[in-house]
């Protein structure tokens, strides 16, 4: 296999300039609780996104913790009428960023002197995302995270992660419990720690580079498109149990649901559950836990080998996917540095009926494995370093993952492995300059060639310089 080498620098050293200027302000850490409890950044996070056990304290109370003045309306037996924070709990998160591929995206199939047999490379995206946050406590016991995303791809604002809470305590034999309920739109958006999809490493990443076609279903493939309910509880600081179930509620559908509308509809309600056993020794802490989602899918028009406009109802043969996801999460505190790690393995079975029926798939049991890792070395809280190896095996299904430019394999196979290597700088607390290379040592099946076109692996390894703000 040939070496890959650091694509060229052209640009760059003006993208560093450009997104080095990113306005400053306090992140998706979000600013918001930071005004609401009148604590730094720092205090929940290791470095923005990633919590800490104080803020996953935080998040677990249902975002409530206040250190501001509020308006309230007391009842007699000391119960709130009314609670309101004096100040709006609203922020902004500003991401820019810069992507160059080891090759150019060219279309080798298109003859010479159309458009898409070359294209540009050292993608400039200012936004990348653009965000709006509601997010801090409504009353005593209830508090929301909610996120309204403009992203440049679609040239549209839309509704991101949602993360309504009501939460509570009892002490039962002197055994303190925290328990509540969570109302999201991602499965696993809610989950308090950094080795689940929705919050896992990367914590941002292109937009427009290359990225293996095959993933589980609980990893962002339902993000946004449903809503749930979950109700949860952690006891004495050490057992975390949750358990509830989605239903479909895709976004920019008018109508009543229909194959011709909507892909990947849920039959009924996705049951979805999560445990966890966690523990803080001197500093050092550990947690070790198990989360899965069954989902019963009709297909609709997601099916790739179906007519243009032709649609599969919702009704009849469905798709059955077990996702079942195994994680852990260390912590050791080095004074004022600190190593994090964040490790998961989810295995996805799946049973795909409706898309066989629908002659999107040669066979009907496709299983999919993916394991990820993520370890960060904190020095301060300004520089981080990750290195994050990442690993993708399935069944070939010629079918399922047909051959394409870029985007296909060449026998169908879903194998992808790579490593992705992260230095951060948080010049504040709430700005990142991040400069990120993903390495891929396997693409869509293979090394070299890998899409039937000549592409290989090593041809979407990506820089990616990223701008990050919030407040």
């Amino acid at each position: 296999m040939r070496q890959a080498s650091i694509p060229a620098y052209g640009g760059w050293v003006i993208g560093l300039a450009v997104l080095a200027l990113l306005p400053s302000g306090t992140a998706r850490a979000v600013p918001s609780f930071a005004r609401q409890t009148k604590l730094t950044c720092n205090a929940c996070h290791t470095q923005f996104p990633e919590l800490n056990s104080f803020g996953r304290e935080f998040k677990l109370n249902g975002y409530t913790l206040r250190g501001i003045e509020g308006l309230e309306d007391k009842r007699s037996n000391g119960d709130r009428d009314l609670d309101l924070p004096l100040l709006p709990l609203f922020s902004v998160m500003l991401q820019g960023s810069l992507t160059q591929t080891q090759k150019n995206q060219n279309d080798p199939t298109l003859p010479k002197g159309d458009p898409g047999t070359h294209t540009k490379n050292e993608t400039t995206q200012l936004p990348q995302q653009l965000s709006l946050f509601f997010a801090g406590g409504m009353s005593d016991h209830v508090g929301a995270f909610i996120q309204a995303t403009y992203e440049q791809a679609s040239g549209a604002f839309g509704i991101d992660n949602t993360d309504i809470r009501y939460a509570n305590h009892l002490t039962i034999h002197e055994k303190p419990l925290i328990y509540g309920v969570s109302i999201n739109n991602n499965p696993t958006v809610q989950d308090l720690w950094n080795s689940t999809p929705a919050w896992g490493f990367p914590y941002a990443q292109s937009a427009v580079a290359p990225t293996p076609t095959a993933s589980p279903l609980i990893n962002g493939a339902l993000a946004q498109n449903v809503v749930g309910a979950t109700g949860y509880a952690l006891w004495n600081d050490l057992l975390y149990l949750e358990a509830g179930a989605y239903r479909s509620a895709p976004q920019g559908v008018d109508g009543p649901l229909n194959g011709n509308n909507s892909s990947n509809v849920i039959a009924g309600v996705a049951p979805y559950w999560r445990v966890a056993l966690q523990k803080q020794y001197q500093n050092q802490y550990f947690m070790v836990g198990a989360f899965g989602l069954l989902a019963d899918l009709y297909p609709g028009n997601a099916t790739s080998s179906m007519p243009l406009g032709v649609a599969s109802p919702l009704a009849g043969n469905q798709d059955h996917y077990d996702d079942i996801g195994l994680d852990a999460n260390y912590q050791l505190s080095l004074g004022s540095d600190s190593i994090t790690a964040h490790a998961s393995w989810i295995h996805e079975a799946r049973d795909l009926n409706g898309t066989e029926a629908a002659g999107g798939a040669l066979h009907s049991s496709d299983p999919l494995e993916a394991f990820k890792l993520a370890l960060t070395y904190h020095l301060g809280t300004r520089w981080g370093f990750t290195v994050a190896p990442f690993l993708t095996t399935g069944r070939k299904d010629p079918l399922l993952y047909p051959a394409a430019p870029i985007t296909g394999s060449r026998d169908g196979s879903p194998d992808s492995s790579g490593v992705t290597l992260e230095v951060d700088l948080n010049q504040w607390q709430n700005v990142r300059l991040a400069l990120q290379y993903t390495a891929y040592f396997e693409f869509n099946g293979h090394s070299s060639n890998y899409d039937g076109f000549g592409r290989h692996a090593y041809d979407n390894n990506t820089i990616y310089l990223l701008g990050w703000t919030a407040f």
